[in-house]
């Protein structure tokens, strides 16, 4: 992430007003080819990370896309003052109340890893059993006290793989992430039966418990390599350098020890 620009107090402010989306690069083909389709880059394939603001249609560009913010504005606060412009020309029709949920329990894992917090995961043997409890989640996740603090996602107990102290079939689970994404504990979970007030009291428990690891970007590297860890995307890496950076890192991984 862009932390000279999307963490600063006065762009997470006015984010309140947007919808914002973190799009899968190299983990869904459509995105992926949403994302060509903004930008056209050197190479003429998607590089890695694209950034523009949509009008409410999806398709109408507010701003021209660029790899990054700071190719746009000169700084977080020209950002953030942009953004109250364009979020002025536009009238809500809905309060904000759904989950933002990531497309996938394995890639849900490793964006909360990457973002040093702990994961939600919606539980239930189908789309149906789970979306009482997405809609209840929903409820409390744009609370003032709750936003920003969890990575969301839903699936089915089996589709979890790396979390084995999951004790409900049905329900919410808080999840810790280990430093690579790859594998997590459970430190609150919740039946789908529980009333909202002990769902609330569980994650805000969780979100002042959790302490995120800290992390150097290049120990986390070298240790990752160290230990034969190397993520494989859905979709090959069309950027030339992170394509190249990657294969120098899948030559020095050495195989995990038994």
């Amino acid at each position: 992430m862009d932390r000279s620009f999307l963490s600063r107090p006065e762009v997470v402010a006015a984010s309140r007003d947007f919808v914002c989306v973190r799009v899968a690069t190299y983990e869904d083909p459509e995105e992926n080819r949403f994302l060509k389709s903004l930008l056209r880059t050197r190479s003429g394939e998607v590089e890695n990370s694209v950034f523009c603001l949509l009008a409410p249609d999806g398709k109408t560009k507010l701003t021209r896309s660029a790899r990054g913010t700071e190719q746009i504005y000169t700084d977080a606060a020209a950002m953030a003052a942009d953004m109250r412009r364009v979020a002025g020309l536009y009238s809500p029709k809905a309060a904000q109340n759904s989950l933002p949920l990531v497309a996938s329990p394995r890639l849900a894992l490793d964006v909360a890893a990457a973002d040093g917090l702990p994961l939600v995961m919606i539980l239930g043997k189908d789309r149906a059993a789970r979306q009482h409890l997405v809609e209840r989640t929903a409820s409390l996740a744009w609370t003032d006290d709750l936003v920003g603090r969890f990575v969301y996602a839903e699936a089915t107990e089996k589709d979890i793989s790396g979390v084995r102290d999951i004790a409900l079939d049905s329900g919410v689970a808080v999840i810790a992430p280990d430093t690579f994404g790859l594998k997590g504990t459970v430190v609150r979970q919740v039946a789908a039966d529980a009333k909202v007030g002990k769902l609330a009291e569980a994650l805000r428990a969780a979100a002042t418990e959790y302490k995120a690891p800290s992390k150097s970007f290049r120990m986390h590297i070298r240790e990752g390599q160290r230990l034969g860890v190397f993520w494989e995307t859905r979709v090959p890496v069309t950027d030339p350098m992170e394509h190249a950076a990657r294969e120098r890192g899948r030559r020095v991984a050495q195989p995990p020890k038994e």
